[in-house]
């Protein structure tokens, strides 16, 4: 079965109804009870935060643990997942280049096993394991 290449890319804001700049209350409000890690402060001077939903993951940050909002959202393993322009779970990394061009950047793993490429103008990174789409996450 042949994918649709017509879609045209564009700057993507979310996945599964998460979009970037959403509170912690409105994800929860939306996904249920998360796993999540406490609000911590970083290096930076910035407040982080964590929550897991089975596959999909939200990370927050903000000026205060009070005023953290969506800054990544990721999809784990999305085999299954309908896509996201035109990129689905398990597509297989030359499919990803001729349907978004090259990456912006591409980082290896340590452990080089994996890399991670990043599409500044789609506000999208997809981790590759083994050449196919192994994670899709939304966001800087």
């Amino acid at each position: 079965m042949k994918k649709n290449l017509s879609i045209k890319p564009g700057e993507v804001h979310g996945l599964e109804g998460i979009e970037i700049g959403m509170s912690p209350t409105d994800v929860t409000l939306i996904m249920g009870s998360p796993k999540t890690n406490g609000p911590t402060l970083q290096d930076d001077g910035l407040w982080q935060q964590a929550m897991a939903f089975d596959d999909l993951f939200v990370l927050f940050r903000g000026s205060s643990d009070s005023s953290l909002t969506v800054y990544r959202v990721c999809l784990d393993h999305p085999r299954y997942y309908k896509g996201v322009i035109g990129v689905s779970g398990a597509d297989a990394e030359d499919h990803v280049i001729r349907r978004l061009g090259k990456p912006d950047k591409v980082i290896v793993a340590d452990d080089g096993l994996s890399k991670f490429s990043y599409y500044e103008k789609y506000n999208l990174m997809l981790r590759f394991v083994r050449a196919r789409v192994a994670a899709i996450c939304v966001g800087t």
